[in-house]
């Protein structure tokens, strides 16, 4: 594994170094911005009727629907529900409801509506919010076994998805945020899949700036 200090000059040679401030880089720097995400949130404040908490609506998905009874309304409605819930920072919420979707295709096979890389990106977006980028990592990890398991039905990691848990691990405050990173970026430049993009080299800068500030590495 290459050192950090030579990754990071690396990527200052790659990617634009306006990101590396004297302060500490703030989190809204890491929210890699989905603008369809941000057209469908405000459909989904309108999903639960007037007196129906989170919790009662996501719990009805999971016990009221029979397995096998998934059609793409109530799919639909599920992944409106996986917004509703991540911008209102309930993650753990959205993933129940995305285990079950998960399960509904194992059942339904090639019936059921396939999942998108950005049904799994908006949890770990959420848990970046949060600071949590382990549990982030477990959503990374899911999405990864999930199109193992059934990859016709189950997109892979894009992009996005790489960019979204550098800025978990970016924007954490851990000790072994960096080392993570490099480890992410390495997994990235050895994908023929896969091309780090500007966004991507700003993220490894910052988490090494982060670093200092916090630790005076």
């Amino acid at each position: 594994m290459q050192t950090c200090p030579s990754i990071v000059l690396r990527a200052l040679r790659r990617a634009p170094i306006s990101i590396l401030k004297r302060h500490k880089v703030s989190l809204q720097k890491f929210q890699v911005v989905d603008t369809a995400f941000h057209r469908e949130k405000f459909a989904a404040r309108e999903l639960l009727p007037h007196g129906v908490s989170l919790k009662k609506a996501v719990n009805t998905v999971l016990h009221d629907v029979k397995d096998g009874d998934m059609d793409y309304a109530v799919w639909g409605q599920c992944r409106k529900l996986i917004i509703y819930a991540c911008e209102h920072n309930k993650p753990e919420l959205a993933t129940q409801i995305l285990n079950r979707m998960i399960r509904e295709q194992l059942l339904s096979g090639q019936q059921a509506p396939k999942l998108s890389a950005r049904d799994f990106n908006i949890i770990i977006n959420a848990w970046t919010k949060l600071r949590q980028p382990e549990q982030a990592e477990n959503a990374f990890k899911q999405m990864l076994s999930s199109h193992a398991q059934n990859p016709s039905q189950v997109e892979p990691p894009d992009l996005r998805s790489y960019n979204s848990l550098l800025a978990a691990w970016a924007a954490s405050g851990s000790p072994d945020a960096v080392n993570r990173v490099l480890e992410i970026l390495e997994e990235m430049e050895s994908s023929e899949d896969m091309n780090p993009d500007t966004y991507t080299y700003n993220t490894v800068m910052a988490s090494y700036a982060n670093l200092v500030e916090e630790y005076g590495a």
